[in-house]
């Protein structure tokens, strides 16, 4: 279910970034995605940096300081929790907005929004 938000509410570099941090399991430098997706750097820690960090969807962890700093991405721990609850926020906004039937503007007959 994952995936499917990250089809559903994000673009498609943000959804190819995370889903290769979803197979990794693990530590992941920026370089290698660059390597594994072909994009560029700056591009690859835009997308990183950009709304999966702010929506708490991944974690940045720095090792080292100055020029042998080395900077690794994952999935965080929280991320399970925010899609969740951001999957919960759309079902209540949808349960509100909807009302439960539909009618034909041709033949005015009725239908459940299950049918």
């Amino acid at each position: 279910w994952m995936r499917m938000l990250l089809v559903g509410f994000y673009s498609n570099e943000e959804a190819v970034v995370m889903d290769q941090l979803l197979r990794r399991h693990a530590q992941v430098q920026d370089t290698a995605l660059v390597q594994t997706l072909a994009l560029r750097p700056r591009q690859v820690r835009r997308i990183l940096e950009g709304r999966l960090m702010r929506d708490g969807l991944v974690r940045r962890e720095t090792e080292g300081e100055g020029a042998t700093a080395k900077t690794f991405y994952t999935i965080s721990p929280g991320c399970v929790a925010q899609t969740a609850a951001r999957l919960q926020k759309l079902e209540d906004s949808l349960a509100r907005a909807g009302s439960a039937e539909y009618q034909c503007p041709k033949c005015l007959r009725g239908f459940e929004s299950l049918d």
